[in-house]
């Protein structure tokens, strides 16, 4: 199978624990046909000269560096506006993948014919000594509610998203990002691809952002919700969407917000 370009986007900030292990796991892909384009958001330890001393080794690795911090969506969106590939893969530059991780994705979604393609997610607990549980698990048919309800629809690193499907800006500012652009994407795509064969390992810790102490912020999942509902309003099936989105979300902030007030 002829391979299209992918282009993989990272976002860093202060991840040197992180930042090796990460771009290692992108660099040693079966995949080969990428770049990987890392976004450095002002980093104060030793991120930036980690990530200089790997891109000398690997013309692939390619690294724009923020004047100023300006968080995850402006670096993403910046990394967009470089992209020269085909499709678009996203990965945070605490976490890590397997190394068939975007052939499984690619080959999924030309199998199947879909605009993208995306796969459960293994949560490796850093405080539990590494304790890790696979949720999300999607069986049946992978339509965008079926998507919602398992928890996979919101987040961007575990899929590989068609260029031309990739139709809204991260907002600027604002945190739980995802969910105003990610989901529109997987609710207008015509197909989507599901995946059991891989997985993304998502890295939780104390200095991850929702692990992070409570923080007004935190309500910006409201202003994304809002925003998602909006840009999905003509879609026939709107009012199943909205009542799905509201109650996935919902949750997730009585789980993963509320909790840091107390």
């Amino acid at each position: 199978m002829k391979q299209e370009k992918i282009s993989i986007i990272v976002s860093a900030y202060n991840v040197e624990k992180y930042i090796e292990k990460c771009i290692s796991s992108l660099l040693k892909q079966t995949y080969t046909n990428f770049e990987i384009i890392v976004v450095d958001d002002c980093s104060q330890d030793k991120t930036l000269s980690l990530l200089k001393k790997m891109a000398r080794e690997d013309s692939r690795l390619k690294i724009l560096h923020n004047r100023e911090n300006h968080g995850l969506s402006y670096s993403r969106n910046k990394a967009l506006k470089e992209a020269s590939g085909a499709y678009y893969g996203f990965v945070d530059a605490d976490d890590f993948v397997p190394l068939d991780f975007y052939e499984t994705l690619y080959t999924a979604l030309k199998d199947q014919k879909a605009d993208m393609s995306f796969c459960d997610i293994n949560v490796i607990y850093e405080d539990k000594g590494n304790y890790q549980e696979k949720v999300a698990l999607c069986e049946g048919k992978p339509t965008a509610l079926h998507a919602i309800n398992h928890g996979l629809a919101a987040t961007c690193c575990n899929k590989l998203f068609k260029k031309e499907v990739f139709l809204y800006p991260f907002e600027d500012g604002k945190i739980n990002e995802d969910v105003a652009t990610i989901l529109p994407i997987v609710i207008k795509a015509q197909k989507l691809a599901y995946t059991k064969d891989t997985y993304y390992n998502y890295i939780q810790h104390k200095g991850s952002i929702q692990n992070s102490s409570f923080q007004e912020k935190r309500f910006d999942i409201f202003d994304m919700v809002s925003l998602a509902l909006d840009r999905v309003r003509e879609e026939k099936d709107f009012s199943k969407i909205k009542e799905c989105i509201t109650w996935n979300q919902l949750m997730a902030v009585l789980l993963y917000a509320i909790p840091k007030f107390f």
